[in-house]
């Protein structure tokens, strides 16, 4: 991954807001965190390609007309938030361990960054 981690953290607040529709947050952290494309998201929720990139759009539209902040929310919400953060670790996990796309059976970069958000959730909820 090239992405720098203050840019994946600020990617995912805002992804993972429970302002956005459920069907889109996982979505949108597994494009903007996880550097997966959309056949590959849409393979991981077995929903047609289109679909999916329509979700995106709908969900990006929606950061950028209501205005959510970039920036990482108060203790007290991320409670809210954790389960979508753990459902796209969870998935970024499992497209780089089974890859469906490319010559590579097993993605290790993108194991190695699913391990590494894993263990900054962890360190998150720990307080």
């Amino acid at each position: 991954m090239t992405r720098s981690r203050t840019s994946a953290s600020r990617s995912s607040s805002r992804a993972a807001t429970p302002r956005l529709a459920a069907d889109a947050r996982v979505p949108l952290m597994l494009s903007a965190v996880g550097g997966l494309r959309t056949p590959e998201i849409a393979r991981a929720f077995l929903v047609p390609e289109p679909t999916l990139a329509q979700r995106l759009v709908r969900a990006k539209r929606k950061i950028r007309e209501a205005g959510i902040p970039i920036r990482v929310p108060p203790a007290h919400l991320l409670p809210a938030r954790l389960a979508s953060v753990l459902a796209a670790i969870y998935l970024v996990f499992n497209e780089g361990y089974s890859a469906t796309a490319g010559d590579e059976l097993v993605r290790h970069d993108l194991c190695a960054e699913a391990i590494r958000l894993a263990e900054g959730a962890r360190r998150a909820d720990a307080g």
